[in-house]
């Protein structure tokens, strides 16, 4: 789609050198997050959403037996050619049962959907082509011989790969695995996120505030988030704004693979998570973004382990988390994560752009648009609460008016990371 042509960064007052674009900003996360190496195993049961680290083969034939398809009666397809016939009932065989009695030439057998067709028939007249008569049934129709009837291996046969390597498990893929006999499934390694934050005003989710205090909603919300992607998430609480304080907790993150930090990342006199992580020997590769909320956002490498110091601002914190933070995530796990965010839509009503920034605003999905519901800026939680989305507005003069393509990032359903 064509979008205005933004400001130039360098020909604002207020810019500072080394702002990038968030797009530019998530090409580069990606390029550093790399598909973990290590595999572990998981019961078959626990294995929805993660990556096979290796093919899974079926132990035996599926179906195991020449199953039925239909509730009816088991019958040999020559004896019906006549239809309509009337036959003696000899027995029953419910789903369960071995039912491997054979079906003696001139009668039929009642049999249950899912049950094994006994030796001697080769089909299933449907319950809906007869009439009862006693201990016999009239069948009004003929059929061939297989009908309503799933054979043997028709699905796999044993040896056959059920799922390759490499593959996201979904739920119809769970019962295969199921289903073929998988007990422990081979499965890429998870990564683990430690998320912590910093700032003396913090206090937990439920405690009293004093005046000067607020609860601290980053950690909850950005684990709410980073552990749809399948991550786990490592909770590290609130360091005091005290660099021995922040390198204690930023030691203990860097056993994780990803380490995130909130609050700290901007120039204040008490904000040294940049000073922290380096003190690490971290890699610093973007201090600042184009975008608005979500500028002081630092992204650092400290050999394969990522370091995100995101905005203490709590909407602020959920946006760069949701568009860099979790799709790093998701490739750290082994799938494959699209350069910008695959979902557009339309908005619903006219958004005011910012001159020198794109804007990241919470929307909500409504059909194939996205509605702005009049969000105040970063400190606006409750247009937040009602949001399910956020939506990008590029840079430029006047309004983006309704109807104009925007991209969007879900945050409650599933989608393309």
């Amino acid at each position: 789609m064509e979008m205005p042509r933004p400001t130039p960064i360098d020909a604002c007052d207020d810019a500072a050198h080394g702002w990038i674009d968030i797009r530019e900003a998530r090409r580069i996360v990606l390029a550093h997050a790399r598909p973990l190496e290590g595999v572990e195993r998981v019961p078959v049961t626990e294995v929805t959403g993660r990556v096979l680290a290796e093919d899974v083969l079926a132990d035996g034939d599926l179906p195991p037996f020449d199953r039925v398809m239909m509730d009816g009666f088991a019958v040999r397809a020559e004896d019906v050619a006549g239809a309509p016939v009337v036959l003696p009932v000899v027995g029953e065989v419910a789903a369960g049962a071995t039912g491997d009695e054979p079906l003696r030439p001139g009668t039929v057998r009642a049999i249950m959907t899912g049950a094994p067709l006994p030796p001697g028939a080769d089909a299933v007249v449907p319950v809906e082509w007869t009439e009862r008569e006693g201990d016999a049934v009239r069948i009004e129709r003929a059929l061939p011989a297989g009908k309503h009837v799933a054979p043997r291996g028709e699905d796999l046969a044993a040896g056959d790969a059920v799922a390759r390597a490499g593959e996201r498990v979904g739920p119809l893929g769970l019962s295969v695995l199921v289903s073929s006999g998988a007990a422990e499934v081979a499965v890429r390694a998870r990564p683990r996120v430690a998320l912590l934050t910093s700032g003396d005003e913090l206090v937990p989710p439920g405690a009293p505030v004093r005046r000067g205090q607020i609860r601290e909603s980053n950690g909850p919300a950005l684990a709410s988030v980073l552990a749809r992607t399948g991550a786990e998430v490592v909770p590290l609480g609130v360091a005091k704004d005290t660099r021995e304080d922040l390198a204690a907790l930023v030691e203990r993150a860097l056993a994780c693979d990803v380490v995130v930090l909130t609050g700290g990342s901007s120039v204040g006199r008490y904000d040294f998570s940049a000073e922290v992580v380096e003190s690490f020997g971290a890699t610093r590769h973007f201090d600042r973004l184009s975008v608005k909320p979500g500028k002081p956002t630092l992204f650092h490498t400290r050999g394969d382990t990522l370091l995100f110091c995101l905005p203490g601002n709590p909407v602020a914190a959920l946006m760069t988390g949701r568009v860099l933070v979790a799709p790093a995530l998701r490739r750290l796990a082994g799938h494959d994560v699209p350069e910008w965010t695959p979902v557009s839509r339309t908005l619903a009503r006219a958004v005011r752009r910012n001159p020198v920034r794109d804007l990241l605003i919470p929307v909500r999905e409504v059909g194939d648009t996205v509605d702005f519901g009049g969000w105040h800026g970063s400190g606006d939680l409750t247009s937040m609460a009602r949001a399910d989305a956020f939506a990008y507005v590029a840079r430029g003069e006047g309004e983006a008016s309704a109807g104009t393509p925007a991209d969007v990032f879900p945050l409650l359903r599933e989608v393309p990371w």
